[in-house]
């Protein structure tokens, strides 16, 4: 098949009736199958499992012969089901000896998995190499995909995740404590093997280990690091808090100057922590600190190495300091334009010069990307400039970026992505000032509908994310005034501190301003 005859089959079983096939799906959708599905000299898709099947037909399963001894299997039921666990289990015992590479990452968890071997799957995605390579290969995101569905089925087997890394990243620490008291005494092959590891990224060193190898101080903090952004994936603020802090502790301590973009990392993501845990004025220090440590090592390398991350930290850094003064996230920008800086109790805000030029480089960013044609990058470019546009008090550039923003997002990821959601409040907020100079919160009230209806889609009714669009459309139907609006303002809110409470605490800041809504509506 041709692409687009591959595109029309999909349109015949009715796929685009309720997705359309954005350039992203089609791209995720080709790096997913690439290794089954190969395109030939003549432009046709074709499948690679016929020579695949025979391949192995010849070299592992007719040399298969039946168990020595019976055992006792309960998930599969008929003789060709037990003689598929015995494929499997063949298998699973040869690419166990593979080195952690793509091929064993590919095939032993699945093989795992086929086999219904729930205790050697959660053991196999518990190594750290193979946790690394899974989880931190941006590049390729079938192994990202693969992992949580992974975890999704062994957590329909009742597998405690946090647990499962949380044990893991204490026993590779372990590993460090014996390192350095055993130091003088260590082995010296293996210390050749981390000498020549140095040319090496942080991943790469993890990789390349055998198994019952020490860690390094500065590869147990990088594991913690994947271990805190996938528990906060998964809203687990306190653990991801622990790692996060442990990456942190240990990162500090052992850090050389080629390794400061993974020491801004760390820093960018505690501060992502407590900002979407609704602790704004711990997420603001946290986001200095990457400033901070972007500025003091300028002098020794390439600014544009942490130049990204830095300007990152910094839109989230100053809206996070509007947020702590105006309450941002329930009230809009109203507030901002008219409050004194000296009400928060801080001193003014100049975290502005910690970054020079940072419209410059935003707009030499914008520039190779055209060049580039790095399209899946525009849109939260455009959304990290508006945003600095109103910290700024640019309005009429931040509204044009916003909405070039969400153009971009639309583009790529097509109309009911969550990050699509993430601008388009973005945008309902800057309305929501605008509207209510204007006195017509109609177009405000649109887009909030919107973003909740997607939010609740794709992120589930129980998300952080979702009470925050319900108590932001909820102070929206507040102000219209009228009998039903209130009334589905009520309901609103109701949700909103009811998964606040949930997922941060009945006594937490944010469940508290949501419940003093609700009695002043009483």
């Amino acid at each position: 098949l041709t692409a687009e005859e591959l595109r029309k089959i999909l349109q015949a079983f009715g796929y685009s009736n309720k997705h359309a096939i954005s350039p992203a799906a089609w791209a995720l959708f080709t790096s997913a199958a690439k290794c089954a599905i190969y395109a030939r000299n003549d432009g046709l898709l074709n499948f690679q499992q016929t020579s695949l099947r025979e391949a192995v037909d010849v070299l592992l399963l007719n040399s298969l012969t039946s168990p020595s001894r019976a055992r006792h299997v309960t998930t599969f039921e008929n003789p060709w089901e037990l003689q598929k666990f015995q494929f499997h289990s063949v298998l699973t015992r040869g690419f166990s000896q593979f080195p952690c590479d793509a091929r064993l990452v590919n095939e032993l968890p699945w093989q795992l998995k086929a086999a219904a071997d729930v205790s050697g799957l959660k053991a196999t995605l518990a190594r750290p190499e193979v946790f690394v390579k899974m989880w931190s290969n941006i590049k390729d995101l079938r192994f990202v995909v693969d992992f949580l569905n992974y975890w999704k089925f062994l957590t329909r087997e009742e597998c405690d995740v946090v647990e499962t890394y949380s044990g893991m990243l204490d026993e590779i620490a372990r590993s460090l404590e014996e390192t350095e008291d055993k130091t003088s005494t260590q082995d010296t092959s293996e210390t050749g093997d981390l000498a020549h590891a140095e040319n090496h990224g942080i991943a790469d060193r993890i990789l390349r280990k055998r198994p019952g190898s020490k860690y390094a101080p500065i590869e147990v903090a990088y594991v913690a690091y994947l271990i805190g952004i996938y528990f906060l994936g998964l809203q687990e603020f306190e653990s991801a808090e622990t790692t996060l802090q442990r990456a942190l502790k240990v990162s500090r301590d052992v850090t050389s100057i080629d390794d400061v973009d993974f020491l801004c990392q760390v820093h960018k993501s505690l501060g992502d922590l407590y900002f979407d845990w609704r602790k704004l004025d711990k997420a603001v220090g946290y986001y200095e600190g990457v400033l901070k440590t972007a500025v003091e090592v300028s002098r020794y390398v390439n600014m544009d190495e942490v130049m990204l991350v830095a300007i990152q930290a910094h839109a989230r850094h100053r809206l996070a300091s509007i947020s702590i003064r105006t309450t941002l996230n329930s009230r809009g920008f109203s507030n901002f334009f008219t409050r004194n800086d000296k009400s928060s109790g801080k001193k003014k805000d100049n975290s502005l010069a910690l970054v020079p030029q940072t419209g410059d480089q935003l707009n030499e960013a914008s520039r190779l990307m055209e060049i580039a044609k790095f399209e899946e990058g525009k849109g939260p470019l455009c959304h990290t400039m508006a945003l600095l546009a109103v910290c700024e008090k640019r309005l009429d550039d931040a509204e044009l970026l916003l909405n070039r923003a969400v153009d971009e997002m639309e583009r790529w990821h097509g109309p009911s992505h969550p990050a699509v959601a993430t601008i388009l409040q973005d945008l309902a907020r800057y309305q929501s000032y605008c509207d209510q100079e204007e006195h017509d919160i109609t177009r405000t009230e649109k887009l909030y509908r919107r973003v909740l209806n997607i939010r609740e889609r794709k992120l589930g009714k129980s998300h952080l994310d979702v009470a925050e669009t319900l108590l932001e459309l909820g102070c929206i139907l507040q102000k219209k005034g009228t009998r039903d609006s209130l009334q589905e303002c009520r309901n609103l809110l109701q949700r909103s501190v009811d998964i606040r409470a949930e997922k941060l605490g009945m006594y937490h800041e944010c469940s508290i301003e949501v419940r003093k809504i609700l009695v002043q509506l009483a």
